[in-house]
């Protein structure tokens, strides 16, 4: 009985064996991946080359982004307002020459043209006599008006005449202190025609000259054009401006 629980024990211990290996095996195994995991891992502690060449890349490009929304905004403002303020400024000149052309003197008050157009070496010349340049208009002093280019864009230039004690005009003078100037920027073509009266033997026709001193045309038209245009491709809307009952025939250059 002794042999045979001896042979047992042994059977037992030979049978038990290989769980015993393979435990270590096990435990040899947890052991390894428990130091792979406590294993200190490498940490960057800055930035790749490239992705500091991606990222200030990223930055100029939105500050030339946010540089060109800023610069198209601030075109824009200031295209509005010189819109604004060219389109005032050329409402007043209308409006001021428009005046000036109604209120003519008396042809028996001036010794002078009452109106003429002379060709310049800039353009067309409008010098014209007029009492619609300060209120009362038709009343008060006789000026005379000049229309023309010059280096600043569309001048219109009014001067008081001085009267002599015979009651007769004299001659203008530029250091006047009424002295009165109007310009609109930017202009470099001119066109000035008048509209001659219709007669029993010929019609209304529009003329770039005006011969006759004492007498005035039925209507005038200003054409101007900005910098660069010219009068053949129109932009800006003539002037016309009656100066006595017309006819029929219109007053469309």
């Amino acid at each position: 009985m002794r042999a045979r629980c001896g042979w047992a024990s042994g059977a037992t211990h030979q049978a038990g064996r290989p769980r015993t290996d393979r435990g270590e095996r096990i435990a040899h195994s947890t052991s390894r991946r428990s130091r792979a995991v406590k294993s200190p891992t490498r940490r960057r502690t800055g930035f790749t080359l490239l992705e500091l060449v991606i990222a200030l890349s990223l930055t100029a490009v939105s500050t030339g982004v946010a540089a060109s929304a800023i610069w198209a905004a601030r075109r824009t403002a200031e295209a509005q307002q010189n819109f604004a303020m060219h389109g005032e400024t050329d409402a007043r000149w209308r409006a001021l020459l428009t005046d000036m052309l109604r209120h003519a003197p008396p042809a028996e008050r001036v010794d002078r043209p009452l109106l003429t157009i002379t060709a310049t070496t800039t353009g067309p010349e409008l010098r014209f006599l007029s009492q619609g340049v300060r209120e009362p208009f038709g009343t008060g002093a006789v000026w005379e008006v000049v229309v023309r280019q010059d280096g600043a864009g569309l001048m219109l230039q009014a001067t008081p005449l001085a009267r002599g004690a015979s009651g007769a005009t004299l001659g203008a003078s530029e250091d006047s202190p009424g002295h009165l100037v109007a310009r609109i920027p930017g202009v470099d073509a001119l066109d000035i025609q008048v509209l001659e009266t219709a007669t029993g033997t010929s019609g209304a026709q529009w003329r770039h000259d005006w011969p006759l001193a004492q007498t005035r045309p039925a209507a005038i038209a200003l054409q101007w054009q900005p910098h660069g245009r010219s009068i053949p491709e129109p932009t800006v809307t003539p002037l016309i401006v009656a100066l006595e009952t017309l006819s029929n025939t219109g007053v469309s250059p």
